[in-house]
């Protein structure tokens, strides 16, 4: 039977943790869905205005 040695992990500043690869991707992924909840929340308070229909090219070179 081996016997194992258990090893706490290395203490790391929070600054250089902060500076990692997996953080950054995190990071990106937390403000992409800050954002659509935003975006969701601002359509629901202020839905989009109907498109109103644009009058022929003929009829408005008459007028």
């Amino acid at each position: 039977m081996s016997h194992r040695v258990l090893r706490w992990p290395v203490e790391r500043r929070l600054g250089l943790l902060l500076q990692t690869p997996a953080h950054r991707v995190l990071r990106v992924l937390q403000v992409t869905q800050a954002q659509w909840v935003a975006a969701d929340a601002m359509a629901s308070a202020h839905p989009m205005p109907v498109p109103r229909a644009r009058p022929a090219r003929a009829e408005a070179l008459a007028a």
